[in-house]
């Protein structure tokens, strides 16, 4: 007896099967599903829900149908479809008896196509053969013509009286010269063809030889045994999963700098290649795990300490200068952005797109519909697009870079979480860089790069090193170290700046490192210090400011230690 779960309620019905257990028992009796062909319905894609490496598709059948029991068939199923995920349900006057999952094999290659490939691939033999014996006819006749005229210009003692006419040479040279002329043209002529000809006939042969790797096909389907108990019109859908499709997001942030807003559009990008186009489905979009990249230039931490000791798991060699985006989030929390003028928020949607929170997803539900093709190409879905207020500040890493990089901040207004994922960037309806953002809650506040303005002018100045040894006063060793930065405003508006260096880590208490300038002060407004020793100076220059940014410290250590530090090599040899 067969497991099979029988859901009816109402007028609705629905039969879902663990095909896993099913078949190895698809052997139907002939009182189960009788000795009738299956009618074939007509059920194309109506719905598709893709998540990041699946998607579940939903075939939709509707059909007027009088009381009896039949026997119907959903065909050409995705071969990569996954059994176990079938499912069959409706609503209407009916029963669904059973339902079966089937692979049937067949010669996907008429026999007329194979002859028809098989009568090319001879015809263009026989032309190819007609070649070489054109290309051995015409190299012959020159090796011929080549013997004659060998004979004519040798000769021995016998015939050294035998003297050709001056005229009758000329002749005879331009005559040669002719024929071989010729000659060489037919043979590159007939060698041009045959390549041609070999070329057609690669192609017949690879044609052939695909035609006989896929002459053994299967085709999967779905049978179901449906009793109508009244006359009615009955709906029938095909639910299946099928690996392959996925989706990411893609966003569009066009910042209008006098505006002060941001406008993102929202897209999603899908990809398919099932073998089955959807045609005019439904969109639904399940949430996944993006990955996650950064872009600005990023600093680590500076270490100092005895060339003895054990460096620190993951200490750098001199020259380290990466990024620690972790440890480099802006201090200066107290400072919120501003927005000039009124809120210049834009609730306008391109799409009546539903969001679906479930426990561990979202789901975004596109109303309209779309044609994804089964190419494996990237279709556009818009998802969402609107307006945000935003919010400019420049940051600068001199020691890593002389430029000042523009970012935008941004609130989350709406429903929407924002996956992680890329972005194209446009300032003032200019290109300015491919950048990316992570998973952005609703109401949660982000950052994105516009890329680097030359307006503001960045200089980093190393002043220079001052050693002093230790002696009878002092049993410690001392390296000074000063640099200059400096900062313009050319810009005809005050800007925000927020400027980034660092001064080195002690990993041995008898390593001293002490910062001379900037002095740090409590509640300062204008430069902060972290854990990671990471500095960080924040300002508003009016248009036209420069300023100038000393930074000094010292390190101490005793004078019997070798120092081993990641400070870059150049500056520790000043």
């Amino acid at each position: 007896m067969r497991p099979t779960i029988l859901l009816i309620h109402g007028d609705t019905m629905q039969i879902r099967r663990c095909l896993a257990v099913l078949i190895p028992i698809l052997s139907i009796s002939p009182l189960s599903w009788g000795q009738d062909k299956p009618r074939i319905l007509t059920a194309k894609p109506t719905e598709v829900v893709v998540y990041a490496d699946r998607a579940q598709v939903t075939r939709r059948a509707q059909i007027q149908l009088e009381s009896g029991t039949y026997h119907f068939l959903f065909d050409d199923l995705p071969a990569s479809v996954q059994q176990e995920s079938i499912q069959v349900n409706g609503s209407g006057p009916a029963v669904l008896n059973d339902v079966r999952f089937k692979q049937i094999h067949f010669s996907a290659v008429p026999d007329t196509r194979l002859r028809e490939l098989e009568n090319q691939k001879q015809q263009r033999a026989d032309d190819l053969q007609d070649i070489d014996d054109l290309i051995k006819q015409a190299t012959n006749e020159k090796s011929f013509v080549d013997r004659i005229s060998k004979k004519l210009t040798n000769t021995d003692e016998k015939s050294q009286s035998a003297q050709l006419n001056p005229d009758k040479w000329v002749k005879m040279v331009a005559f040669y010269r002719q024929k071989f002329a010729k000659l060489d043209k037919e043979i590159r002529h007939a060698e041009r063809k045959k390549r041609h000809i070999q070329s057609d006939l690669d192609k017949i042969e690879r044609d052939i030889q695909s035609l006989g790797s896929q002459n053994e096909k299967s085709r999967n389907q779905v049978e179901i045994l449906l009793n109508v108990k009244k006359p009615g019109i009955i709906k029938l859908d095909l639910v299946y999963m099928v690996p392959g499709p996925s989706w990411k997001p893609l966003y569009d942030f066009r910042v209008q700098s006098k505006k002060k807003n941001m406008h993102i559009t929202y897209n999603a990008i899908i990809q398919q290649n099932t073998g089955e186009d959807w045609h005019n489905v439904k969109i639904k979009l399940s949430t996944a795990r993006p990955q996650i990249a950064g872009k600005q230039p990023k600093l680590m931490p500076l270490f100092v300490m005895a060339y003895r000791d054990k460096p620190q798991q993951g200490f750098s060699a001199p020259n380290a200068g990466a990024l620690n985006s972790a440890a480099m989030g802006y201090m200066f929390k107290g400072i919120q952005p501003e927005v000039d003028g009124e809120s210049t928020e834009d609730k306008s949607w391109t799409n009546d797109v539903t969001i679906d929170t479930k426990a561990t997803s979202v789901v975004f539900d596109v109303n309209t519909s779309y044609d994804v093709l089964a190419d494996n190409q990237p279709h556009k879905v818009t998802v969402m697009s609107r307006s945000f207020p935003a919010h400019f500040r420049y940051s600068a890493v001199p020691k890593h870079s002389p430029y000042a990089y523009l970012k935008a901040n941004i609130i989350n207004t709406s429903d929407f979480p924002f996956l992680a994922g890329e972005s194209n960037v446009y300032l003032d309806s200019n290109f300015v860089a491919k950048s990316s953002i992570t998973t952005i809650a609703p109401q949660e506040n982000f950052w994105t790069n516009l890329g680097i303005d030359e307006s503001i002018k960045i200089e980093y100045k190393f002043i220079n090193k001052f050693e002093k040894q230790g002696g009878v006063f002092s049993s410690n060793n001392k390296y000074t170290y000063k640099f200059m930065i400096s900062a313009t405003n050319n810009k005809k508006t005050e800007a925000e700046l927020v400027i980034w260096d660092q001064i080195p880590i002690a990993r041995n208490d008898k390593v001293k490192v002490k910062l001379l300038k900037p002095t740090m002060q409590t509640g300062s407004k204008h430069v902060k210090l972290n854990e990671h020793h990471y500095l960080e100076w924040y300002y508003k220059p009016k248009a036209g400011e420069t300023l100038q940014i000393p930074l000094v410290y010292t390190i101490e250590f005793p004078k019997d230690m070798n120092l081993a530090t990641n400070v870059p090599e150049q500056l520790m040899r000043m």
